[in-house]
């Protein structure tokens, strides 16, 4: 290992970078292969005008002289692509956590990185945020102390290291909060991320319900309110004509149904198109009879 120089961070600390042997750093055999694509456009970057970003990597604790991949994945595979036997890294020497975290932001940095997969790595990374900057960290009921100012929200601080604005990272954590499996599947079915938001908005019965649909290939039972009912007003015929007594009757039929468990979507689609025209066209057909003359 050859030394080239020492470099300070912005917090003062030392950073040492080092002409390092690429088979002495070991990858997460978890991670995914290397895009096979990117890493020869980087290769040939390299040939070009080299290493202007140079890899991160840590100590091994276990492996005397070996070092873990901290950040650089295609970088280190770029320079294996081409016969290489050093790189240039820093080698951070800082604590597990921040650790993780430069990892986790240099994840982030995939161009085909899933919404369910950065929606994982948001979380964690609030996780380890919130233990490395506890004053950022808003109090329930309550703002933030005031020594918070020394460093940035977790939202903000993440919209910027990964390019995403605020409100993709808050939405993203809230599709978080489902359980592994259910993000696996959203994945599997390539469910949009609207729809996922919507999934989460669901009380626990109906989103049950919806990820077995979402199971069987249909996530049309994601949709939102106002979405239903523009569908259930496609449903019937503009001029229709109901008065309160035949809506009341019908939707009775069909709460009494469903409450039985004897209803399927033709039912529930009526019901549908019933609580649309209470809530929005009762009044102007409310002296409408069904034998009345107007077309």
């Amino acid at each position: 290992m050859t030394k080239i120089k020492h470099n300070k961070n912005k917090n003062g600390k030392t950073k040492k970078i080092h002409n390092i042997f690429v088979n002495n750093i070991l990858i997460d055999p978890q991670r995914p292969k290397p895009d096979e694509q990117r890493v020869a456009e980087i290769a040939n970057s390299i040939r070009d005008i080299g290493l202007l970003n140079k890899i991160i990597v840590s100590p091994d604790k276990k492996q005397s002289g070996k070092y873990r991949l901290v950040a650089g994945y295609h970088r280190l595979a770029a320079y294996e692509f081409m016969k290489r036997e050093k790189i240039p890294a820093i080698v951070y020497e800082g604590d597990e956590l921040h650790q993780e975290l430069v990892e986790i932001d240099e994840n982030l940095m995939r161009k085909n990185l899933h919404y369910t997969e950065r929606a994982t790595a948001f979380k964690r990374r609030k996780e380890i945020y919130d233990k490395l900057f506890p004053e950022v960290v808003r109090p329930k009921g309550g703002r933030p102390s005031k020594n918070s100012a020394s460093s940035a929200p977790f939202t903000e601080d993440t919209a910027f290291k990964s390019g995403l604005s605020q409100r993709t990272v808050q939405q993203d954590l809230q599709i978080a909060e489902l359980c592994s499996g259910t993000l696996q599947l959203l994945k599997e079915k390539d469910v949009p991320q609207k729809q996922a938001l919507k999934l989460v908005q669901l009380p626990e019965d109906e989103r049950q319900k919806a990820i077995e649909k979402i199971k069987n290939g249909d996530s049309h039972g994601l949709k939102g309110k106002k979405a239903r009912n523009e569908r259930a007003k496609d449903l019937v015929p503009l001029k229709m004509k109901f008065v309160r007594p035949d809506i009341e009757k019908i939707m009775q039929i069909v709460r009494d149904a469903k409450q039985h468990n004897h209803i399927d979507e033709d039912a529930e689609a009526l019901l549908r198109i019933c609580t649309y025209y209470a809530e929005h066209e009762l009044e102007q057909h409310a002296d409408t009879s069904i034998d009345g003359n107007n077309e």
